[in-house]
């Protein structure tokens, strides 16, 4: 910028540097917006799975509904109704009740194992879950938080140079006249080296 243009712009400066500041401040807003929205959409899954776990019978039902048994758990009752046929006929009591009912029992029992873990795993993958969006919220957060003080940053440097701006002006006048009232002073007692009045002594 000219020094013919800050004379008649005297603002100009303030100009500048507000723009220079809103253009960081908006590029930082951009790289910060993506880790927002994230930590936005991370929170609504959250509260969703919290929410299932304050229920835990609705989401015991839930996951029940969707329990199959497991390939090991159908080759695990597969064996043992094999064993016990096999141990009843060695006794001599391949069709009787009593046989049935322990071949019967041992198969229960590995089926509610094989359920019991179903509900294991999926219990620890459901906190994990919870664990990682826990994580992306935070960092969100945390982003957030830094976006708004920035934003009160930028709010506060904003204002000082539109002040400095409204003010550059009035300052400039002030200054000069106060340095063409000191040319003057200097330009008098430059003419009247000794002190004597303008008129002459008398």
């Amino acid at each position: 910028m000219s020094w013919l243009s800050q004379l008649f712009h005297p603002g100009g400066a303030y100009d500048t540097a507000a723009s220079a500041s809103k253009q960081g401040y908006e590029e930082g807003k951009g790289l910060r917006q993506p880790y927002i929205d994230k930590g936005g959409e991370a929170g609504n899954d959250l509260m969703e799975q919290l929410k299932k776990l304050f229920n835990p019978g609705g989401l015991q039902d839930e996951w029940s509904n969707n329990y199959e048994t497991s390939a090991s758990g159908k080759q695990d009752i597969a064996n043992a109704q094999a064993q016990g046929l096999d141990t009843a006929s060695s006794m001599g009591l391949g069709g009787s009740s009593t046989a049935l009912n322990n071949i019967q029992q041992t198969t229960s029992d590995i089926g509610q194992k094989d359920k019991q873990q179903y509900m294991k795993d999926l219990m620890e993958k459901y906190l994990s879950g919870i664990g990682l969006g826990t994580n992306i919220f935070n960092t969100g957060a945390a982003t957030a938080n830094a976006g708004a003080g920035s934003a009160e940053g930028q709010g506060d440097t904003q204002a000082g140079l539109n002040f400095g701006k409204y003010n550059a002006g009035p300052n400039m006048i002030t200054g000069g006249l106060g340095a063409i009232m000191k040319f003057i002073e200097a330009m008098n007692n430059n003419s009247n080296p000794g002190g004597v009045p303008a008129g002459g002594a008398k």
